[in-house]
């Protein structure tokens, strides 16, 4: 993913992410740049927390993290209640 963090950088209108089933285990904080994303799909990953900086999508309205490995939510988990309460 190291790779993609500058490619990710410029995408600021990208509405829809989908990476599903790649066997992460860690979520570059540049996605939290993505200030247009309103869909990311990151489950079948072995992601073990949620990175802080998808906080900084504020227009995200789906996010999900299904099959994952989780043990944690971060602090600013809050901005994750509204996703959760419209499912």
């Amino acid at each position: 993913m190291d790779v993609c963090k500058p490619l990710l950088a410029g995408l600021t209108a990208l509405v829809r992410l989908d990476l599903v089933g790649n066997r992460l285990t860690s979520v570059p904080a540049t996605l939290g740049g993505l200030t247009g994303l309103t869909r990311l799909q990151l489950g079948g990953n072995q992601l073990t927390s949620v990175p802080a900086a998808l906080g900084a999508l504020t227009a995200l309205t789906f996010l999900d993290l299904n099959e994952n490995q989780l043990t944690s939510v971060p602090a600013a988990g809050a901005y994750i209640r509204p996703l959760l309460s419209s499912t």
